[in-house]
């Protein structure tokens, strides 16, 4: 089997234990509070569903034992969960399509009136909501004095007098954003850049806030790429083993170099893919690793005419390894599987060889490289599994590499067991 398709195993198996955990997870209850209409707010634990459109209900519990009651918009005021926050309330809804390919000729709003959990963005002195309807069409509010505003954003076909049709824009948004953060002067000029996305209405609203001198009391980041920095350190078991058809490398495939134990460690750089509740992410490290083996290998003709080849091959690479990482959740801890590729570059290398043959009273002593050409580059792939408890992490890793052997006819494999610990500063 070769390492490509190795490596399409490995990334396999942990798209397979995703989408089965994100499938078949039927609950997903953390904590989170609700506000009741009363203004009564009580803490349990929510069914989060790492929502790609705004809920139509939310399942809510006392606690963990007690049976789910479903709240719908006209239950309750507000829901938290997850850092995100949701609010009842009932406001237009524009349903007209975005997609250049679904416009129609002629300015047109199809606006309906429903009862809705708007996403709160910002919450201060200024606010914006957010809702996604079900056809995937993105509505932004503002609050008004008996509810929330409507930010209008129409797109359609006007017929030129040539006969084509011209994509046009109703963006009376950026008027009511000019009226609403008119405490900022700088507001028409940061209105050029305000499309109507979650991102740059939020990156909108970030700039009011620094303009006014005010501060926002939440702003939403649940879309915002999160970023991990450790350290990680422990020791590496390496096995080195050549394979070969052909019978003048016996002196390197009829040996057991046996296992070197050493030190390792190194940085690790985390992606966290946002959504997916944080469980998904990409690892990214420059480790250091090492090994330093012996074997010898002893062909005997008789008790007057033999040979003995030791070989040594000591080995430090720096390595970059680029993982695809799961993670499962329980509370502050977390358990994790990760797979993915290595590529190492050799810093330091010593691969010798040592004849001494014997031929009756003849004793003759050759000291030559182990290996003709050797690679500076070792490629592999990379499984591991561990525990994060806070800023604490325990991990059991395997690695399989191509070793440094140039050969055509001569393969070799690196197999490396590593136990690390790593510290996580944020």
């Amino acid at each position: 089997m070769t390492e490509t398709n190795q490596f399409k195993q490995v990334i396999l198996l942990l798209l397979a234990v995703l989408f089965s955990n994100l499938v078949f997870s039927k609950e997903n209850f953390i904590p989170g509070y609700i506000i009741k209409n009363t203004g009564d707010t009580i803490k349990g634990y929510i069914d989060y569903r790492d929502w790609n459109k705004n809920p139509e209900y939310v399942n809510f519990k006392t606690n963990l034992n007690a049976t789910s009651v479903s709240f719908f918009p006209l239950d309750i005021k507000l829901f938290s969960v997850h850092s995100e926050i949701y609010e009842s309330g009932i406001v237009e809804v524009e349903n007209t399509s975005l997609s250049n390919e679904s416009l129609e000729v002629g300015f047109q709003s199809k606006i309906t009136v429903d009862t809705v959990f708007l996403q709160t963005l910002v919450k201060g002195e200024k606010s914006l909501y957010f809702y996604k309807n079900p056809d995937g069409r993105n509505n932004f509010y503002i609050p008004e004095a008996n509810g929330f505003k409507l930010l209008m954003y129409i797109k359609y076909l006007r017929r030129s007098v040539n006969g084509q049709n011209i994509v046009t824009v109703y963006d009376r948004y950026i008027f009511q954003l000019a009226n609403y953060l008119d405490r900022c002067k700088n507001i028409k000029e940061l209105l050029k850049d305000a499309g109507y996305t979650k991102n740059k209405l939020l990156k909108l609203f970030g700039k009011y806030y620094e303009c006014s001198s005010s501060k926002a009391e939440y702003q939403d980041e649940t879309n915002k790429i999160q970023t991990e920095i450790g350290l990680l350190a422990g020791v590496s078991s390496t096995t080195l083993e050549f394979t070969s058809g052909k019978s003048v490398f016996k002196y390197l495939t009829k040996v057991d170099y046996g296992t070197s134990t050493d030190f390792t460690g190194g940085l690790a750089f985390n992606i966290v893919i946002p959504k997916m509740q944080n469980k998904l992410s990409i690892d990214n490290e420059l480790v250091f690793s090492s090994y330093k083996l012996r074997g010898v290998y002893n062909d005997i003709s008789n008790k007057d005419i033999y040979e003995v080849t030791t070989t040594e091959f000591n080995y430090s690479y720096l390595k970059i390894n680029n993982l695809l990482s799961f993670r499962f959740y329980f509370g502050n801890i977390s358990f994790f599987v990760k797979g993915g590729m290595s590529n190492g570059l050799a810093i330091s290398e010593k691969y010798n060889e040592k004849k001494e043959t014997t031929i009756y009273s003849l004793y003759h002593v050759y000291r030559l490289p182990a290996l003709r050409y050797v690679k500076k580059m070792e490629g592999g792939l990379v499984c591991s599994t561990g525990l994060k408890y806070k800023k604490l992490s325990g991990e059991f890793r395997f690695e399989k590499g191509h070793g440094m052997s140039g050969i055509i006819n001569l393969a070799s494999t690196a197999k490396r067991y590593y136990f690390l610990l790593g510290y996580w500063f944020k």
